[in-house]
């Protein structure tokens, strides 16, 4: 991992601890910066405080791709995912990114829709930040 890609794992880690870990994700994030963009994955092995997250985000030009969100639904519904996703916001925010676009099944569709996204096509959901 190159200086670059280490300092976005760090902003990124920053975002998440100010919403869902106390001190620091117990995993590393890992960073890619290629001729496509920035691509960042975290992937907890086991439960930790706030249950197993992992996520896959991809950032090209100024639209920050969320490919992957996971988290045990028992910590979801507790408002953990809410928070997870507001640190990644946060973070595409600092990035000068000026939306998210997501795919996601149906069954999540209230869920995105109180986070501010709108549903560009069957399973596409786009928000401007």
């Amino acid at each position: 991992m190159n200086d670059k890609e280490k300092d976005l794992c760090d902003l990124l880690e920053e975002a998440l601890r100010s919403s869902i870990y106390s001190n620091h994700p117990p995993y590393r994030i890992h960073a890619k910066i290629d001729d496509l963009g920035l691509s960042l994955c975290y992937r907890e092995r086991k439960s930790a405080e706030n249950g197993q997250v992992s996520f896959d985000i991809q950032i090209v030009g100024d639209t920050c791709y969320l490919n992957w969100l996971f988290m045990l639904q028992n910590h979801a519904r507790n408002g953990y995912e809410r928070a997870l996703y507001l640190s990644l916001e946060k973070f595409c925010r600092k990035l000068k990114c000026s939306k998210i676009s997501l795919n996601e099944s149906d069954d999540r569709y209230n869920f995105w829709m109180a986070l501010g996204f709108k549903k560009e096509s069957h399973q596409s959901f786009v928000k401007e930040i």
